[in-house]
């Protein structure tokens, strides 16, 4: 049994929401999008590097990055070994660890078997799904009700980030519509 390499996960995470200003330097990706969402909202440090002195010269930088924007600095800093003396770094400079994320992913091609067979079928959504590829503004208005933060100007920029990247929507009514 051959086993499926494994994506890059942390280029995924930020392909998935892409910032409009972002800017790389030395490794790492500096990201923002008005403060619509944490991810689009930190620094990605891609390649963390193991030399502290320059993580710490890297960190001053990102400092005034995002304070010329007048954001928080957050960091996207996933917890394995390479990123071991950047979380020290971090943890010296009282950064604080929170806004865990899980993520989870299925290769496009995947099938789903059936209760009735062991054979794949083709995954289709169930009668009462709508899916599409664009965010509709039914879909955006429930999901801007749970996790939007802002006014219209934000919103666009979310409409943005969402728009982005290749996506799927999927939406469910209740029995109340």
């Amino acid at each position: 049994m051959t086993v499926p390499a494994l994506p890059d996960v942390e280029a995924l995470m930020d392909a998935a929401w892409p910032a409009p200003d972002r800017t790389e330097s030395n490794g790492w990706v500096l990201r923002a999008a008005s403060g619509v969402t944490q991810r689009a909202n930190s620094v990605w440090p891609r390649e963390p590097g193991s030399d502290s002195h320059a993580q710490y010269a890297l960190v001053r930088e990102a400092r005034l990055w995002y304070r010329d924007r007048r954001l928080p600095l957050i960091f996207q800093v996933f917890d394995d070994p390479r990123s071991t003396g950047l979380n020290s770094v971090l943890d010296a400079e009282g950064f604080t660890r929170q806004s865990e994320t899980l993520v989870m992913w299925r290769d496009s091609g995947a099938k789903q078997a059936t209760a009735d067979s062991a054979v794949p079928q083709a995954l289709v959504p169930e009668p009462g799904v709508e899916i599409s590829t664009e965010p509709s503004p039914e879909w955006l208005e429930l999901w801007w009700q749970v996790d939007g933060r802002g006014g219209p100007a934000e919103l666009a920029t979310a409409r943005s980030i969402l728009a982005g990247c290749p996506s799927v929507y999927a939406l469910v009514r209740s029995d109340g519509g």
